[in-house]
């Protein structure tokens, strides 16, 4: 009878243990953002074009550097127009307000869209590119080093791929390993006894 309930309790452990590793495999992934971007509109004509690169940390479908996603690159190039002069800058130029895009309309595909909700500040000590559009604001400023100013409120065309990376390996921690061990031992020796 011992060994019925000893039997039985290496069973239920060893069930345990490896429901408790499938359930941590099963937790949701970071998924890897690349995308572009491009916004007309300007006064004076020009387009602002970019790129960037980040991980969304807990795949919510929005790229916020303040909230813990990281942005690993960033480029945005104003082509100029008759007012303004060609502006470039880069994500070491991106202040400590953030990057924050939500994408979170295309589920977990890859596609374009139009941005209603995209946000950045890039600066140097001569030229700065301020893009604000949220639920309050849509605007866009682009300054270059000759104090000159241009404007649009046209909506960004987004472009954005996702890369869910498949999660890594697990590796056992040894009490989980000591427990599926003592529980197939256990479980041996049961049906050694049964056969006796």
């Amino acid at each position: 009878m011992m060994y019925q309930n000893l039997s039985k309790l290496a069973l239920a452990s060893t069930i345990a243990t490896f429901g408790l590793g499938l359930s941590a495999l099963s937790s949701q992934a970071a998924t890897i953002i690349n995308g572009s971007f491009s916004q007309t509109g300007f006064t004076g004509g020009g387009t602002l074009t970019g790129s960037f690169a980040g991980t969304d940390v807990n795949s919510d479908g929005i790229l916020n550097t303040t909230g813990g996603d990281t942005l690993t690159a960033l480029t945005a190039t104003f082509s100029g127009n008759g007012t303004v002069n060609p502006v470039v800058l880069g994500l070491t130029e991106l202040d400590n307000s953030g990057f924050f895009l939500d994408f979170s309309s295309l589920g977990s595909s890859s596609g374009t869209f139009a941005a209603t909700n995209i946000n950045f500040f890039l600066t140097n000590s001569s030229n700065f590119i301020d893009v604000l559009f949220d639920s309050n604001d849509a605007l866009t400023e682009i300054e270059d080093s000759n104090g000159d100013l241009t404007s649009s409120s046209t909506l960004f065309q987004v472009t954005v791929t996702q890369v869910t990376p498949p999660p890594p390996a697990r590796t056992p921690e040894p009490s989980s390993i000591l427990a599926s061990v003592v529980a197939l031992g256990l479980g041996a020796l049961s049906a050694k006894r049964k056969l006796q």
